[in-house]
């Protein structure tokens, strides 16, 4: 099962220039162990807030993006 951020996460932009790398990762991360990735998990975890700091802020930028992108998907489908 792949992560369900897939679709939407902008992380692979930053790697247009390196595709054998991008291919590596969504294999190893996306689709086997998403679990462990800081974005899945900060989207797990998010509430629209984040009173203790814990997180990146590009981290909560880049999961707002995505859950925006995956509520355009889902209204499409609609």
């Amino acid at each position: 099962m792949a992560c369900q951020l897939l679709d939407c996460c902008q992380f692979f932009k930053s790697l247009e220039n390196f595709p054998k790398t991008a291919e590596f990762i969504q294999q190893t991360l996306c689709y086997d162990d998403y679990a462990s990735c800081s974005r899945f998990r900060f989207f797990k975890g998010y509430t629209g807030e984040d009173p203790n700091g814990c997180f990146d802020p590009g981290d909560e930028e880049a999961v707002k993006n995505a859950i925006r992108c995956m509520q355009k998907k889902q209204q499409a489908r609609e």
